[in-house]
């Protein structure tokens, strides 16, 4: 696996653990990017944390809400049941 994937792989697993720290949860790209992700803002890129939202919504672990504006919004998948280990940051 390339360092891409690694990456990438990190940021979904990071948003997951913050989805699962905070169930109710739900905030646009940017938001997720400053707030989720604050300290791995330098980091991860607009377009990376992008990919790894796709990756999170076509495995149905979050899902994507288009509001009146046109603004996308994130949260829990409704059926997502998924834990994650916070010291290894993995779901099951």
């Amino acid at each position: 696996m390339n360092r891409g994937h690694d990456v990438l792989g990190e940021v979904q697993m990071e948003i997951l653990g913050y989805l699962d720290e905070h169930p109710d949860a739900i905030d646009s790209l940017e938001a997720i990017q400053q707030w989720w992700l604050l300290q791995r803002v330098a980091r991860n890129s607009h377009s990376r944390i992008r990919q790894a939202l796709d990756q999170l919504v076509d495995a149905r672990l979050v899902e994507r809400r288009v509001l009146s504006d046109g603004h996308e919004v994130y949260a829990r998948a409704s059926n997502c049941e998924c834990v994650i280990d916070s010291e290894n940051r993995k779901h099951s």
